[in-house]
């Protein structure tokens, strides 16, 4: 019998609060560990109650049951669901002999605020509001309200122009940081709902907000404030329902007060400034004496409030110091610190200390040191000033910064420093995968990727993450996007940047360099690469995660910038946007974006396919075929050579299918020739960074694809690595340091290193990683003459369908592959000398002897699989 099914998913989250999606989608993975086990049916129960839902009573939806094997994005399609309505469900499933599983234990999803009359709170401001310049301190809010009686349920529907941080009853409503985090408030603003049930007492209450600039009003990169507003202002809703049914909210309006807070200014960019001695204990609980207090600024910005659909900015773990506190004496009589926490991170120091009332210091941050093992730079400087008391705490609450070093320096005894740590700030994520080899450099490259990528996620992919400019640059995460597919669960946090994107498109169909749009510009308008990640992020979701609703939402924008391309190609105007290319680099600018036009119009094709529109489909395709023959006229010449003879010019026109015949195998010795004309170094520029190892194991020539890969002179990957280098930021790397296309590699590591790939060619978009392709490609054969460089590799990724695992062994005798299977999916396994095999779920072994047989072919034999 099969087990019941687990990870039940609303919308690609756990039990979310406030979704607005009126047909939301339904997913989980089938639990069987019987070998060749499949789901044949579902059956899905939704209704308003837990309790009657785990005796199968279903008020909302009963699916009855499906003959399907679908376990993703399964559509709602029960009665309608209102406003603030919880929906429990729960699912069964059928093996293949037609018997079902145990039901699932109980999940639920909640719906938000669907129409904008349930939104009964007004927008209130303080009436201070700097100037573009200098800041005011962060103002404080705060409300009281009596409950009547016993609290059945009570929610918070929340969001700021700004930042915010909100309290009842002195208990913070949530661990989320930097919300509602970053949009382009002139299109959309998204709200947090939270479920403070817990929070509130029958009798008296308060709630209470301290809110801060943030992106909404504080300095961007030129440094000026009031980009898109003067002040920041809040909305806050609490509904509070009790037992007997009655139901209170209480709303911001112009009963509300404000107050100057301790937080003196607070700047994503310059920095947090505390005096403790003005902390006003207490002001979020009933009763606290609030004389002094002023009314608020009703006011009405016209905002369109949207639920949040992706997971929250949260700390996601401390690091501590990788030495003791070394504490000084400075010649002017202060106290300094220095504190070295050993890896390159995104967020702010928490520091505990012992000082005396008024004793002051700074934290000031810094990525690297300099000769004289001083900080070489800062990124922002805190401040506080002390309180008086023993073991008091400061942390920035609105300001975050890239660093590896602290120095903490003012009026401290030298033993005032209690303990220090690093608060890492990002995107909640899961993380899906998981890569390991008998390699260290390259696990130790694999961890810098994934600890890159986790920094830069904080509510946007800040792929422009340094000090300036700190923003979403499209071009700079182009060619990271599939590997950061692989690494971690993408689908809900690139949904959401999916709009700010589509915010961003212009009229004409194309995109600006950072999306959300600041409001002061950042880059040149057009930088290429900035809009063709749009078409790679809504390709990659469907891709691997079997989303068609992305593809319905966000084909009519795809088409656009296509469109758009087409009218350049027709009027004969350049296909490249700006001059992105740049340095060494003698790529023609043309014939990068010739190529780029021609994979937009492939994959733009492809999605017109999936949606069922073959009258686009053969456009698109006709399409891509003329701009085909356009790269070929301008580009190839009658002996197959490439205009600018680049890495780069060869890497494109081979992954796009822009040559033919035997300009291929030119093409490719060409590449060889360049790249060991370089010594064995990568020369390509960041858009073709994901594609040149890819190239190179595709058209047979592995043992360049290992060499490049493991070489350890700069320029390359494991060159800044072998330096001790905890991210893909520091110096060393191949030549697009500080770019993320540098961490493009970790895609050739799961899909060719440890052969996980999902099969684009059988599976269908509902089914992505029903069925994968495991090929792995380890350094055996001609080139390895000296031994294989890697002698194992074993890798896990957890997708929509299920867990898969993969491990490779070579030993003196054999070339060993062990793979899992999850149910419910199958795999193409392609083994090194190009025997295949289709295999079901389990646990599956096979062996390639690597003495040869009579005929010069390898013995390839399945030699077991586990029941």
């Amino acid at each position: 019998m099969p087990g019941a099914p687990s990870r039940l998913r609303c919308e690609y989250l756990t039990n979310p609060l406030g979704i607005d999606e009126l047909r939301p989608r339904l997913s989980w993975w089938v639990t069987d560990d019987r070998p060749a086990e499949l789901q044949t049916s579902y059956h899905v129960l939704v209704g308003r109650d837990r309790e009657a839902l785990q005796g199968d009573v279903a008020d909302l939806w009963d699916s009855g049951r499906v003959e399907s094997n679908q376990i993703a994005n399964i559509e709602y399609e029960g009665n309608a669901l209102t406003s603030g309505q919880r929906a429990w469900w729960k699912v069964r499933t059928y093996d293949s002999d037609g018997l079902p599983s145990a039901w699932s234990e109980c999940a639920y999803f909640e719906m938000g605020l669907l129409n904008p009359e349930d939104w009964r709170a007004r927008w209130i401001a303080a009436p201070t509001m700097g100037s573009r310049d200098t800041g005011v301190p962060v103002p404080a809010f705060r409300k009281e309200f009596s409950v009547s009686g016993p609290v059945q349920s009570a929610r918070l529907y929340i969001t700021a122009l700004g930042l915010y941080t909100a309290e009842i009853n002195a208990q913070r409503v949530s661990d989320c940081e930097l919300a509602p985090g970053w949009t382009d408030y002139r299109q959309r603003l998204p709200y947090q709902v939270f479920d403070v049930t817990e929070h509130v007492a029958t009798g008296n209450n308060a709630l209470g907000v301290l809110l801060g600039d943030g992106w909404y009003c504080g300095t961007f990169h030129d440094d000026l404030r009031q980009g898109y507003g003067d002040r920041p202002a809040l909305l806050a809703q609490l509904r509070v329902e009790l037992e007997d049914g009655t139901v209170q909210f209480v709303n911001t309006d112009h009963e509300w007060k404000w107050h100057n807070s301790w937080i003196l200014s607070s700047d994503l960019r310059r920095g947090e400034h505390v005096d403790a001695r003005q902390r006003m204990f207490g002001w979020t609980t009933p009763g606290f004496r609030d004389l002094g207090w002023q009314p608020i600024d009703v006011v009405a910005p016209e905002v369109d409030l949207v639920a949040t659909m992706h997971p929250h900015v949260a700390v996601l773990r401390l690091i501590p110091p990788t030495e003791a506190l070394d504490v000084r004496s400075t010649s002017a009589g202060e106290t300094r610190c220095l504190v070295d926490f050993g890896q390159l991170l995104f967020g702010r120091v928490r520091l505990t200390i012992n000082a005396t009332r008024g004793d002051g210091f700074r934290v000031r941050y810094g990525e690297t040191l300099g000769p004289d093992g001083e900080l070489a730079s800062t990124t922002a400087v805190d401040s506080y000033t002390a309180l008086g008391e023993d073991g008091e705490a400061f942390e920035p609450v609105f300001s975050i910064r890239r660093f590896r070093y602290a120095e903490v320096v003012g009026e401290l005894a030298l033993d005032g420093i209690v303990e220090a740590r690093a608060v890492v700030v990002g995107s909640a994520l899961e993380v899906s995968g998981q890569f390991r080899s008998d390699h260290a450099l390259l696990n130790q490259l694999q961890t810098n990727i994934q600890s890159t990528q986790a920094s830069i996620c904080v509510d946007v992919p800040m792929s422009g993450v340094q000090p300036a400019p700190r923003v979403p640059l499209g071009h700079e995460f182009l060619p990271f996007v599939r590997t950061a597919a692989f690494n971690m669960n993408m689908v809900a946090f690139l949904g959401k940047w999916l709009s700010d994107l589509c915010d961003a498109q212009r009229s004409d169909g194309s995109f600006p360099a950072t999306s959300p749009v600041p409001p002061r510009s950042v880059l040149p308008d057009d930088v290429l690469g900035s809009s063709e990640v749009f078409i790679n992020v809504v390709w990659v979701l469907f891709r691997c995660y079997g989303d068609n609703r992305v593809l319905q939402r966000f084909y009519p924008n795809v088409c656009r910038f296509v469109n758009l391309l087409t009218q350049n190609l027709e009027k004969r105007s350049s296909l490249v946007r700006s001059g992105l290319l740049s340095g060494d680099d003698a790529t023609p600018n043309d014939l990068v974006g010739t190529a780029l036009f021609h994979h937009a119009a492939r994959m733009t094709a492809r999605m017109a396919g999936v949606l069922g529109r073959i009258n686009d489909l053969e456009t698109f395709d006709a399409l891509a075929g003329r701009i085909r023959s356009e790269f070929r006229k301008s580009f190839v010449s009658s002996s197959g050579r490439l205009v600018g003879e680049t890495q780069t010019a060869y890497v494109l026109a081979l992954q796009f299918g822009l040559l033919e015949g035997e300009e291929v195998q030119h093409a490719v010795r060409t590449l060889g020739g360049l790249i060991e004309a370089n010594s064995y170094h990568a020369d390509v520029h960041p858009i073709a960074a994901p594609y040149l190892l890819t190239v190179l194991t595709r058209e047979g020539r592995i043992d360049l694809a290992y060499a490049l890969m493991l070489q350890i002179s700069s320029p390359s990957w494991l060159y800044a690595v072998r330096q001790n280098a905890t991210s893909l930021w520091e110096t060393g790397s191949i030549e697009m340091t500080g770019n993320l296309a540098a961490g493009a590699v970790g895609e050739w590591m799961y899909r060719y290193l440890a052969g996980l790939d999902v099969d684009m060619e059988l599976n269908s978009g509902d089914d992505a990683y029903r069925r994968v392709r495991i090929q792995p490609r380890p350094p055996l054969g001609v080139g390895f003459a000296e031994g294989p460089p890697l002698r194992y590799v074993e890798a896990s990724l957890a997708t929509v369908a299920g867990r898969f695992k993969t491990r490779w062994e070579i030993t003196d005798e054999a070339f060993g592959l062990r793979v899992t299977v999850p149910c419910n999916c199958s795999a193409h396994v392609i083994m090194p000398d190009d025997t295949e095999y289709e295999i079901v779920a389990g646990a599956h072994e096979f062996r390639m002897d690597l003495q040869q047989g009579g005929d010069g072919i390898p013995i390839l034999r399945e030699v077991s699989q586990a029941s």
